[in-house]
C-alpha cells in the first residue's frame, strides 16, 4: 500500500518500511543459514499445512512485533496489526505499521470527508516531509532494537525463518 503526500510524494508503508532497518541482520542471517543449510536443511514445513503456516507466520509476526514495541524510546513507533479496509477500497486486510502512520491515515480520512461534505480543502496538520523523517527515524530505531537487543533479533530470525517456511509452501502449490 502507499499513502500519497500533499506535495504529491509517495511514501510506501507495510513490511517494506522495515526493510532498509533489518537488511544488515538478514545478511548476518543468510550468513549464518547458508552454514546451518550446509549441517542439515529444515525441512519441517512440508509436513504442515499452509494454514499452520500462515499461522505461524502471523504469531512470529506478533511475536517480534511485540519485542520492538517493548524496546522502542517512542509510543508513536510502537507497531500495531489492525483487519481495516485498504485505502480507497472496502476489501479489508490485515496491515501492520506504525502508530503514526494509523494516525495519518486517520488524519487523511478526516480531511477526505471534510472536503467531499464542506468543498473547502480542509486542514492537515502533518506535512509529508514530518512523515518521512518519522519513517527516517523508525527505521533508525528498528535497526537499533534489532541490533542492540538479543530477544528482538531472536524475534525477528524466527520471524524470517517462518516466512521462509510460508513462502517456501506457497511456491509448492
Amino acid at each position: 500500500m502507499t499513502i500519497r503526500t500533499r506535495n504529491g510524494g509517495i511514501i510506501a508503508i507495510g513490511f517494506l518500511i522495515a526493510a532498509a532497518a533489518w537488511a544488515p541482520v538478514a545478511a548476518q542471517e543468510a550468513t549464518n543459514s547458508e552454514a546451518a543449510a550446509e549441517v542439515e536443511e529444515d525441512t519441517s514445513w512440508k509436513d504442515k499445512s499452509a494454514r499452520q503456516l500462515r499461522r505461524e507466520y502471523r504469531d512470529a509476526e506478533e511475536n517480534f512485533y511485540e519485542a520492538l514495541n517493548a524496546v522502542n524510546s517512542d509510543d508513536d513507533f510502537d507497531i500495531v496489526c489492525k483487519t481495516a479496509p485498504a485505502l480507497g477500497s472496502r476489501k479489508r486486510e490485515r496491515r501492520c505499521q506504525a502508530e503514526f502512520l494509523w494516525d495519518y491515515e486517520d488524519e487523511l480520512g478526516e480531511e477526505m470527508y471534510r472536503q467531499s461534505s464542506t468543498g473547502s480543502p480542509g486542514s492537515a496538520t502533518t506535512s509529508g516531509s514530518t512523515l518521512e523523517r518519522k519513517l527516517e527515524v523508525l527505521r533508525a530505531e528498528m535497526a537499533a532494537a534489532v541490533s542492540g537487543y538479543p530477544e528482538v533479533a531472536a524475534a525477528f530470525a524466527e520471524l524470517a525463518r517462518t516466512k521462509l517456511n510460508y513462502d517456501r509452501k506457497m511456491s509448492e502449490e
